[in-house]
C-alpha cells in the first residue's frame, strides 16, 4: 500500500510540474499587479490601461486567461516566488539586481524618475516614496536626496495623497505614473511635474521566475509581433503613452 501510495504522489508531482513555466492554452495566467494609472487602475469598476489591455491581448495569442491579482508591491518577489503570481506585469523597472533574483523580459516602456510638487513650489524638504520600487533605491542611494524627510508609503498613490494634502513636498515616482496621475480630469490638477530635478532613464519590463523561460519566451516573441503589427502602439496612444514604446 506504502508503495502503490507514493507512485501516486510521483505521479501527481510530475504532473503538476509538466509544463511549469510553459503557457498552456487554457490555462490562466496569475498577473500581480499594483493600482497605477494609466498601467492598471479601475474605473467604472472595470480594471483597464496599457498594461491591463496589453496582457489581455497577449494572453489571447497565448490562449489563456488573464487573472490580475493585486499584490503589495514591496513583496512582489516573494508572491512570484511563492508562486501565488506567474508574473509581475505592472511598469517594473529593469534592473541588473532584478536580473539576478527573476527572468526579465524585453524591455518595453521608456521611462526616468520625477518629483511631483504642488503647484508653483520650488523648495523640496520632504518625499513621498513607494516602498519596495526603483524609486526608493534612487531616494536612498542619490545626494540630492540626503537633506530630504523620506516618507515611505506602500503604494504609489498614496504618494500624490501625501503630496495632495500638504504632508509632504514632494512625491518621487516614474514618469509614466504622473502622466497618468496629472492627466486631464484627475484629482490632482493642483499637483505638477518638478522641472528642479530629472532621474535617471530607466525602461520598463516583466518578471518571471527563474525556471519560466519558455513562458518568458512565448511573451518576448508575441510583444515583438505586437510592436511590428502596430497593436502595441495603438494600446498605449489610447492611454497617452504611445511616444514612449
Amino acid at each position: 500500500m506504502k508503495k502503490i501510495l507514493s507512485l501516486a504522489v510521483i505521479v501527481a508531482l510530475s504532473i503538476g510540474l509538466a509544463g511549469c513555466g510553459a503557457p498552456e492554452e487554457g490555462k490562466t495566467l496569475n498577473i500581480g499587479i499594483t493600482d497605477y494609472p494609466p498601467l492598471n487602475y479601475y474605473e467604472n469598476g472595470k480594471l483597464i490601461g496599457f498594461e491591463t489591455e496589453f496582457a489581455e491581448e497577449v494572453c489571447k495569442e497565448l490562449g489563456m486567461t488573464p487573472n490580475f491579482i493585486i499584490i503589495d508591491w514591496g513583496s512582489k518577489e516573494i508572491e512570484l516566488k511563492a508562486k501565488n503570481i506567474d508574473v509581475i506585469w505592472n511598469g517594473m523597472t529593469w534592473t541588473a539586481k532584478r536580473a539576478e533574483n527573476m527572468l526579465l523580459s524585453d524591455k518595453y516602456i521608456n521611462n526616468n524618475g520625477v518629483l511631483v510638487v504642488k503647484n508653483g513650489v520650488n523648495e523640496i524638504k520632504s518625499v513621498a516614496v513607494e516602498k519596495g520600487s526603483q524609486a526608493e533605491t534612487t531616494v536612498d542611494t542619490d545626494s540630492f536626496f540626503e537633506d530630504k524627510e523620506v516618507i515611505k508609503v506602500d503604494a504609489m498613490t498614496k504618494g500624490f495623497m501625501e503630496v495632495s494634502s500638504g504632508n509632504v513636498s514632494a512625491t518621487y515616482c516614474d514618469y509614466v505614473a504622473a502622466r497618468g496621475m496629472l492627466a486631464d480630469g484627475s484629482d490632482y490638477t493642483n499637483l505638477e511635474i518638478w522641472d528642479g530635478y530629472k532621474g535617471e532613464a530607466d525602461a520598463f519590463s516583466m518578471g518571471f521566475r527563474k525556471e519560466d523561460t519558455e513562458l518568458c519566451g512565448e511573451i518576448n516573441k508575441i510583444m515583438a509581433e505586437m510592436k511590428a503589427d502596430g497593436r502595441m502602439k495603438k494600446i498605449a496612444d489610447k492611454y497617452g503613452l504611445g511616444d514612449l514604446l
